[in-house]
């Protein structure tokens, strides 16, 4: 299914640009076949720290390359699906061909267990694709994805990225055939320029700014070997303004015009990765430091540190992911000091490489098997991502980012952020006793859910946590006969500090210190209002007819929940919440087939008929 935020513009001409170089056609001799790669000649030592990733990548090397067609019209295309979903693996895709980033970093790379360095028969292929890639983009410099001249964003937006460091690697590496080198020069700089000024583009990073933020890293690998002080002004004025508009003022990177941690976590974070390598010691640094800090910030309210070191987001907000993710670390770390809290330390590094280094030997020859028909089978993110420089804290460092967490910083406060392009509040309370997230606002995507998002102690981590996509892990308020809770879109919220109404606002802003109350209707049938105390939050329901109260606990390895008419106890890791229900009515659980840090996730259910209130008291366990 198509995504909410891929831009399009159907009316743009159709032409490709084949700038004079004819399609090959079916009468030419047929490209040599690149050779299987011999592991069993190499040793696990042959390759860097930085280089244990590309033994996988070397072994199924020959089998991208050879898929590569070698004649008639699509002499070029990468028919293996091995990047990017089976289904859209067609010739109008140019994601797909995202991968000429893997045949230039073998062709280029000058290191002994590299037997495609300077290799004819993938340069043949790299030749192919790269005259397919230039003859796939239309006249205004965009390139297409889901459909024939299916011209949008995401395609034109990362094919600046992974193109930009190709060029690099070619204007250093070994020749390939100047005409068809020139020519992909061209198309880069046209694709630039379109993102730089069509307002369709850039207007398009304003719903999903990952698929335009490719460009800042591409474009600087370009001007690199190229540079060019008009191309240079552009992108300056374009990474303002992107900080303006693509940026929410809460401090989140727009993804369907929300929060969605997986795409920014890992997308975004990997083309900022590869911007801030080029950009770290120019005059672009601090505006590339500027949208950082304040996301960092963002962070740091809605995730939550456990025991252990883990972190738990405040993840029912997503607004475009369901998947779980490993995050990328922050390339800006080095930098912006409160982002330190949530990276590897150098030992930590250094240790994951012995490990990865060790699996390696006992495996070796042997390497993981080719997915054929799984999107991210070889992605070219590792290659393209290789060299960028990353920057590790020393434990002393990272631990002095922890207690700069605003949770860890202050026992105490009431914090408010707000975006205004689609109503969107997010309220975090501290008390002495706990810590909580209220997400409120109008639903951007289906699975969203709002309402109370994460409840955390000091001692006992999260205790509970709502689930994004969930009927039964949600917290909120179910009517009988309804699957979901009210709480999948929550507006017309009122807050009140000490008595007095507080009107959100977009951007960032402590509130006055007292108690918060927030209020607000169930559809057309009743009201719901949360107290946050010193030790507890208490819960006021007024529904007309039967319903369902749920709350989604997460209880850690030997945490007990004990059940009573009208109360519930979760005791463990230090930490003991209790819920008392008013009237006692018919209490129960239910285990959802999900692990939050390492912990289960139960739902707890009272059930109630008209009216509801229950408090949530929390405290150390003895």
């Amino acid at each position: 299914m198509r995504m909410p935020c891929v831009w399009s513009r159907p009316g743009l001409i159709a032409a490709v640009v084949a700038s004079g170089v004819a399609i090959a056609s079916a009468e030419q001799a047929t490209m040599p076949e690149v050779p299987r790669a011999d592991l069993s000649k190499l040793h696990p030592d042959d390759f860097r720290d930085d280089e244990l990733d590309v033994p996988f990548y070397l072994a199924h090397f020959h089998r991208l390359a050879n898929s590569i067609e070698a004649s008639g019209p699509n002499r070029g295309f990468i028919t293996l699906p091995v990047w990017r979903p089976k289904k859209h693996n067609r010739p109008y895709n140019v994601r797909v061909l995202e991968n000429y980033i893997s045949l230039a970093y073998f062709y280029c790379t000058d290191r002994k267990w590299n037997p495609y360095h300077r290799h004819p028969a993938v340069r043949g292929r790299l030749e192919a694709l790269l005259d397919f890639w230039c003859r796939s983009q239309n006249a205004n410099g965009w390139f297409s994805e889901y459909r024939p001249k299916g011209w949008n964003l995401p395609a034109t937006g990362f094919a600046v990225m992974f193109m930009g460091e190709t060029l690099r690697m070619l204007h250093d590496g070994p020749p390939i055939d100047r005409a068809i080198h020139d020519r992909v020069i061209a198309a880069h700089r046209k694709a630039i320029v379109a993102l730089l000024t069509d307002a369709a583009l850039f207007n398009g990073g304003k719903s999903c700014s990952n698929q335009y933020s490719g460009l800042w890293g591409g474009m600087l690998a370009h001007l690199e070997v190229y540079p060019d002080e008009k191309l240079l002004a552009l992108m300056r004025k374009r990474l303002v303004q992107s900080l303006a508009e693509h940026q929410s003022p809460a401090g989140y990177w727009y993804e369907n015009r929300g929060c969605d941690w997986p795409y920014t976590l890992r997308t975004h974070t990997g083309n900022i990765l590869m911007a801030w390598h080029y950009a770290r010691e120019t005059d672009l640094a601090e505006l590339f430091v500027r949208g950082e800090t304040r996301w960092t910030v963002w962070r740091a309210y809605n995730a939550v540190r456990e025991p252990g070191g883990a972190y738990v987001l405040n993840r029912a907000i997503d607004s475009r992911s369901r998947r779980d993710f490993t995050p990328r670390h922050g390339p800006l770390s080095e930098k912006v000091i409160l982002a330190r809290a949530f990276v590897p330390t150098q030992s930590e590094a250094r240790a994951a490489s012995v490990r990865k280094r060790r699996q390696l030997e006992k495996d070796w020859p042997g390497v993981p098997e080719l997915r054929v028909g799984d999107h991210h089978a070889y992605s070219p993110h590792v290659l393209l991502n290789l060299k960028h420089r990353r920057w590790y804290p020393t434990e002393a460092q990272r631990g002095e980012a922890v207690k700069q967490l605003p949770y860890l910083a202050s026992r105490s406060f009431n914090h408010q952020r707000g975006d205004d392009h689609l109503p969107q509040v997010y309220t975090f309370v501290r008390r002495p006793a706990y810590y909580a997230v209220f997400n409120a606002g109008k639903r951007l995507h289906r699975q969203q859910r709002y309402g109370l998002g994460l409840v955390w102690t000091d001692q006992g981590g999260t205790l509970l946590q709502s689930q994004s996509a969930s009927h039964d892990g949600a917290w909120g308020t179910r009517a009988a006969g309804s699957k979901d809770v009210y709480e999948v879109e929550l507006t017309g919220a009122a807050f009140h500090v000490a008595g007095k109404t507080i009107h959100p606002e977009p951007g960032a802003r402590d509130l006055a210190r007292g108690q918060l109350t927030i209020s607000y209707p169930l559809g057309k049938t009743g009201r719901k209002t949360l107290t946050f105390g010193e030790d507890h939050i208490a819960v006021d329901v007024r529904h007309a007819g039967a319903f369902t109260e749920q709350l989604p606990l997460l209880l850690a390895r030997g945490a007990k929940l004990r059940l009573e008419k009208g109360v519930a106890k979760l005791n463990g890791a230090g930490s003991e919440l209790t819920v008392r229900a008013e009237p006692a009515g018919q209490v129960g659980t239910k285990e959802l087939d999900a692990v939050v840090a390492g912990k289960r996730v139960v739902a707890l259910r009272l059930q109630a008929v008209d009216t509801l209130s229950y408090r949530i008291d929390l405290a150390h366990s003895q």
